[in-house]
């Protein structure tokens, strides 16, 4: 009689992840313009305040003054045109005077007073259109002023993608800000092992540069909506047992869930 074969043991799946922390600040470019200067590099501890990378503000700066010469020309004509709402305006009240008195006729004073109200119209659009150009000034200079991107926090810069010479839209990233004292492990979870993961949950962690095994402890699950068929894992680390520097931010790991094979067996 053949023996049974013993049962194969089911392989605990793992799945790829990176560290990151709990804190991270991306830094932005606040307008479009072509990157000057880089102060830092990948890796790099900084602190609040810090100059990262500084964008060429040559434009914005014509801007400005082209904004400034448009709100002190809108400023004249609008005196110009206060000046003549004023001398109108004691024309239309003198014809109503001697409009009283029989002096002039109706229809004088009443040109006179349309006058007067077209030109105190001229001067208030003028007006307007000074605060607009002021507005649009003090908006750019306040540009001008975020051209040296800063650090947001103290942490580890990560993530630069630019170079010196080319160009950043507006709101494209320009670094990243990780703040290194809570480390965190994202990994992705294919749909037919998502029963494996839950908040409380233990993961084991095999991160590159670090030859021992970490844990960590799943605090989110993130279930991605159709098309997408796997759900984001956010594990906290247990930053309490690591040596100072031993897991680099960024670094990539494989993640496996503890007690997975009793898991799946249930």
């Amino acid at each position: 009689m053949v023996p049974a074969a013993a049962p194969v043991a089911a392989e605990t799946p793992d799945f790829p992840g990176v560290v990151t922390s709990r804190n991270t600040k991306v830094v932005a470019a606040e307008f479009a313009g072509r990157v000057e200067r880089i102060n830092t590099f990948n890796g790099q501890r900084v602190h609040v305040g810090d100059p990262l990378v500084r964008l060429d503000d040559t434009e914005v700066k014509a801007q400005i003054d082209a904004a400034r010469q448009n709100e002190l020309a809108a400023r004249a004509d609008a005196g110009a045109a206060g000046a003549q709402a004023f001398a109108a305006q004691r024309a239309y009240a003198r014809d109503a005077r001697l409009g009283r008195r029989g002096y002039v006729s109706r229809g004088q004073i009443d040109n006179a007073r349309a006058q007067s109200a077209s030109l105190g119209a001229q001067s208030g659009a003028h007006t307007f259109r000074a605060e607009s150009y002021k507005a649009e000034r003090t908006r750019l200079e306040g540009l001008v002023a975020n051209a040296q991107a800063t650090a947001p926090i103290d942490g580890v810069v990560m993530m630069i993608k630019l170079n010196e010479g080319e160009m950043a839209q507006k709101g494209t990233p320009l670094a990243r800000v990780f703040d290194p004292k809570d480390l965190m492990m994202k990994f992705a979870v294919p749909k037919e092992h998502r029963h494996l993961v839950a908040p409380g949950k233990r993961v084991e962690l095999k991160v590159e540069g670090v030859e021992r095994t970490l844990w960590a402890t799943v605090e989110r699950v993130a279930d991605q909506e159709p098309p997408l068929n796997f759900a984001v894992v956010e594990a906290d680390i247990d930053d309490t047992k690591l040596n100072p520097d031993e897991v680099r931010l960024t670094a990539k790991g494989r993640v496996r869930i503890a007690d997975a094979s009793a898991s799946a067996k249930r």
